[in-house]
């Protein structure tokens, strides 16, 4: 009986102990630290825009906390992002994160949390949460065209994206150029998964350039989705060979204009007869994977083709017109070198002036080839030109290098010395040469 008594005694000490200990107040953290102040988002990103599946937000936020923080863990949709070592402020209790979150395109609308989990320097956590909205919706990638290629004005292009819709697509609509294209063309690829697909020609009155696609894609279902992407555009184009001033080395191609309201390229510009003929390339890096040579016809073009275009039967100055779209070109003589019989040099640069009745006449001195010793100051320019009377139409100005001679060309800098220069031209070759005169 004592025994039992005993037993009984210890045990109600240990609950009247129990009971005690556990109306104490919990651990607030240890010295040094006041959780009176509580943990706070300084500034946090505005999650009240629901954001759509298929694309991505950003959670960013300047936290606070009454410790040094050692660590912070970011948690949504199931996943924690742990940031080390990211305080700012000279006490350490300042934490700035910033996290992109791409939402899932299966993943359930509807409201979902995320939070702040901070772990102070002591050991402690405290957290920060917040809520934000997911909206079911209609997404997608493009695929073609690729935003890595590049296009030509008024080419056949085809175009294919997948889409992630809920339920079956309906319609597309493309927006391109301020063009709009309907696409019918819908295939189910697995699952909520579909594929559009349709053609979009480029408009020739298009320049060079990187612009958006836009599609419109709605289902059955009444939702409606944006897929976008980028469409690389490219219309250069550039002629190369022995007929030109600049011969066959392609880095040194000689650039034609591209004419949006036209469409075409053209370019005044030498051309020799008797030589290799010449070809038009859409890179200046080589002749791939864009190069251009003679068609099945005369004047008509073919893609890759091994056969130079011919050269023309006179050494002048043409006006070269391409028509890549329709594969065809044109060559106009605007002026034969061998009726060449007169060229003057005016400018700020020189004692005339830029009033071209008093432009300075160059010697011929035969085969196209003019020289004369001029005075030439060492600021403004000068230009050369036949006609007096037509100088708007028949003037040679700087090329693509130096002393290469450019029809319709911009004016030539002025050495950087002033006196008597050698002034000479050759345009049966399209150069000039400025070289000080010792004598």
């Amino acid at each position: 009986m004592k025994t039992r008594i005993t037993s009984f005694f210890y045990w109600v000490v240990s609950v009247f102990l129990l009971a005690v200990f556990s109306c104490e107040e919990p651990d607030q953290g240890g010295p040094g630290i006041n959780y009176s102040e509580d943990p706070s988002i300084v500034d946090n990103t505005n999650t009240s825009t629901p954001v759509s599946t298929g694309q991505s937000m950003t959670f960013s936020a300047v936290l606070k906390a009454p410790a040094g923080i050692k660590q912070a863990i970011f948690s949504v949709l199931g996943r924690d992002q742990i940031f080390d070592n990211q305080t700012t402020g000279t006490d350490g209790t300042m934490l700035s994160i910033e996290e992109k979150v791409f939402i899932p395109w299966t993943q359930d609308g509807g409201e979902y949390d995320y939070s702040f989990t901070l772990e102070t320097t002591n050991n402690k956590k405290i957290q920060v949460s917040g809520t934000f909205n997911i909206v079911q919706s209609i997404y997608g990638v493009v695929n073609t065209p690729s935003d890595t290629a590049y296009y030509r004005p008024n080419e056949l292009v085809s175009f294919n994206a997948t889409v992630y819709s809920t339920s079956a697509v309906s319609d597309a609509t493309m927006q391109f150029n301020n063009t709009s294209y309907a696409f019918s063309d819908f295939q189910s690829l697995a699952e909520n998964l579909y594929s559009v697909s349709g053609e979009l020609r480029i408009p020739f009155a298009i320049s060079s350039g990187t612009y958006p696609l836009r599609l419109t894609v709605r289902n059955t279902g009444g939702q409606e989705g944006i897929v976008e992407g980028r469409f690389n555009i490219d219309d250069r184009l550039f002629v190369v060979g022995g007929s030109t001033r600049i011969g066959w080395d392609p880095e040194q191609a000689i650039s034609m204009p591209y004419i949006p309201g036209e469409g075409v390229h053209r370019l005044g510009t030498l051309l020799k007869s008797g030589e290799s003929g010449f070809k038009f390339i859409g890179q200046l890096n080589g002749y791939q994977p864009l190069n251009w040579g003679l068609g099945s016809t005369s004047f008509s073009l073919l893609l890759g083709s091994s056969a130079n275009l011919p050269s023309p039967a006179a050494t002048g100055y043409y006006t070269i017109t391409v028509d890549i779209s329709n594969l065809s070109y044109s060559l106009s003589l605007a002026r034969e070198v061998a009726q060449i019989s007169a060229m003057y040099v005016y400018g700020s640069a020189t004692q005339a002036g830029e009033e071209p009745a008093d432009a300075i006449r160059l010697t011929n001195l035969g085969g196209g080839e003019f020289s004369a010793n001029i005075q030439l100051g060492n600021s403004g320019n000068f230009m050369f030109f036949e006609d007096r009377s037509s100088i708007d139409n028949y003037y040679w100005g700087k090329g693509e290098s130096l002393e290469q001679l450019k029809w319709k060309g911009d004016p030539i800098p002025a050495p950087a010395e002033a006196g008597i220069y050698r002034v000479s031209l050759d345009l049966n070759n399209g150069t000039y040469s400025v070289a000080l005169n010792p004598n």
